[in-house]
């Protein structure tokens, strides 16, 4: 085999990219614990740091070599860099989205009120409903009175659990419109914090992870 081709399956064998030579006489294998191993063919089972040397006399060089636990390691570390790059793009992409949409406090103030003006008016239906559903219940509770302790008639028992039956639903979307409101309210919140920081041109730094450490 030639050296240039035995370069070439080590390079294959470790996964490797090389800048030495192409060309190469002596290969050196240091061990984890340090000890030596030199061979004028490759060395192809190398489990420490390989060197090249082009001639005898020559500075020896590091061929970069890593095992596949390295390699793994490594290419998640940068899969989950690339990740936090990505989110902090679609931050940025959202920020400046934010900005267009509302260039100033008093545009941000007009949505404010014209998404609480709406759940406040469906606030005021509900209440209604539910005075209307008061109203009608008090007719049927005086026919109810007429049959103290025994069973009441099927019609007016049907239209008592109508009217509970209404009541309840009302109440869930009163409560409903309330926790709407509420979570509009922290939504628009945190929006202004967001956007006062973001109109003055102070943006507030993201932080990258280090870069990934690629083993020799």
């Amino acid at each position: 085999m030639k050296i240039r081709s035995m370069l070439g399956v080590i390079c294959a064998a470790y996964g490797m990219t090389c800048s030495t030579p192409a060309l190469a006489a002596f290969y050196r294998c240091v061990g984890p614990g340090g000890a030596t191993n030199t061979s004028n063919t490759a060395i192809l089972d190398c489990k420490g740091e390989l060197s090249v040397q082009q001639q005898p006399g020559a500075p020896w060089t590091l061929v970069e070599s890593r095992t596949p636990e390295q390699i793994a390691l490594y290419r998640e570390c940068e899969r989950k860099r690339a990740q936090v790059i990505k989110i902090n793009e679609a931050k940025e992409r959202a920020e400046r989205a934010l900005v267009a949409k509302y260039p100033d406090q008093t545009a941000h103030d007009k949505a404010r009120s014209s998404a609480l003006e709406g759940l406040r008016q469906g606030q005021q239906r509900s209440e209604k409903r539910l005075g209307e559903l008061a109203a009608q219940r008090k007719p049927l509770d005086d026919e109810a009175a007429f049959y103290p302790g025994k069973p009441l008639p099927v019609k007016i028992k049907r239209d008592l659990d109508a009217n509970d039956a209404a009541v309840e639903a009302q109440k869930a979307i009163r409560q409903n419109l309330l926790q709407e409101a509420s979570d509009s309210n922290a939504k628009f919140d945190a929006e202004l914090s967001s956007l006062q920081s973001l109109w003055s041109g102070k943006k507030v730094a993201t932080t990258l992870p280090p870069a990934c450490s690629n083993p020799r």
